[in-house]
Order: structure tokens, then sequence, then C-alpha cells
């Protein structure tokens, strides 16, 4: 099973780095694309990560968020190379506080 690619906010929280939010969802570059691509930023990570050949588990219970999680496949055809670009080059300050979760090998770490 791959690791929910949202995070676990109730077990890193981002914020104790300076300059970053709690959470990937409240991410600016994520937040920017999304609004560009009339996505949210669930989605937005989701594509992300399925363009990157990431084996994804969005995990719901909520309908609603289901058919976004689907949603978020055609999305990933949406994004551009510098979409791409930019969400690749967010810090991951998770590998920081949790070696051993979710360190890809794409990106800054």
């Amino acid at each position: 099973t791959a690791p929910p690619p949202l995070g676990v906010p109730d077990w890193h929280d981002f914020s104790v780095t300076p300059g970053l939010p709690a959470t990937q969802l409240e991410d600016a570059v994520v937040a920017r694309v999304a609004a560009a691509r009339n996505a949210t930023a669930a989605q937005v990570l989701v594509a992300w990560a399925w363009r990157h050949g990431v084996p994804i588990n969005p995990r719901s219970m909520n309908p609603s968020h289901m058919r976004d999680n689907i949603a978020a496949i055609a999305l990933a055809d949406q994004l551009t190379d510098a979409d791409m670009a930019a969400l690749s080059s967010r810090p991951n300050p998770t590998c920081a506080q949790d070696g051993w979760y979710e360190c890809p090998t794409f990106g800054p770490k």
C-alpha cells in the first residue's frame, strides 16, 4: 500500500518549520496551481504524485472526496511542466521530521 499523497496531518505538523504551512493542502504553490486549474489542493497533490508514477492511496469514506480523487487523475494530464517543477521544488520537511516515511527520490528534501 502506498502512503497517503496528502501527508499525515495528524502526525506531521509542517508549521514547526519556519515559513511552512501546517499541511501540504495549505501550501501557497499548491493553492496557486489549484486555482489556475480550477481544482482543489488535494486534487493537485494527487495529480502531481500520479504524474510522477507514484502509486497513491487517497483514502476517503466521503463520496464527494472519492469523486474528487478520481477527477485528479484527469487533472494529471493538465498539469504543465512549469506546474510540475513548481510543485516538485517545494521543501519536504517530512523527511527531516520522520525519515522513514514519505521520503521521495524526486524533488528537494
